[in-house]
């Protein structure tokens, strides 16, 4: 049996013939599709409203099952009880937050000075800040539109506990992101 191989002529004749030879008659087993109501604004046909009763039924019924509520609610306080805070995390923490109010009084002063003085220190402090902005927030360290930082102890404990070398890249003396942060103050940190 020999095959020919199929050219640009022999298919553009193949889709013409297709064309010319083919009807395509009316199906009875289909319904023809109407025009939309517009009287009304509606701009949904009938199986947007059926889809809509489903998805709202659908709704109606997973606050009916409490079961699947409390469980997601138990569920979540023994993620917390994993990851208490010790005594030791309770010290990080607070030498943090210590540290975060002296930076948010001294973010605050500076903003102030700058205006005074028409210079532009607090902007090399917050790309200093941006610059870090992502590995901070991943241990629940941000800032506010203030530029004021705050810490979210939960986010803080859980990942220490789980990334302990975390910690030491914040709190490296020589290249951590604290002392980043300090050197960026310069000699205006009050």
């Amino acid at each position: 049996m020999k095959i020919t191989p199929a050219t640009r002529n022999t298919m553009s004749s193949m889709i013409s013939n297709v064309r010319l030879n083919s009807n395509v008659n009316a199906l009875h087993s289909v319904k023809e599709v109407g025009m939309i109501d517009t009287s009304n604004n509606a701009m949904s046909s009938d199986a947007s409203v059926l889809a809509k009763e489903y998805f709202y039924d659908k709704l109606v019924k997973k606050d009916k099952n409490p079961d699947k509520n409390a469980f997601s609610k138990e569920e979540k306080q023994n993620k917390k009880s994993l990851f208490k805070v010790s005594e030791k995390d309770r010290e990080t923490l607070d030498f943090l937050n210590s540290m975060f109010v002296k930076f948010n009084s001294s973010m605050d002063n500076i903003k102030k000075i700058d205006i005074a003085r028409g210079q532009n220190n607090f902007y090399k402090i917050k790309d200093v800040i941006n610059e870090n902005s992502r590995f901070l927030a991943s241990i629940g360290i941000m800032t506010d539109k203030l530029s004021h930082f705050y810490i979210n102890e939960e986010i803080f404990v859980r990942e220490i506990m789980t990334y302990p070398q975390k910690l030491n890249r914040l709190l490296d003396p020589q290249t951590g992101v604290i002392r980043k942060i300090c050197d960026s103050f310069g000699n205006m940190l009050s």
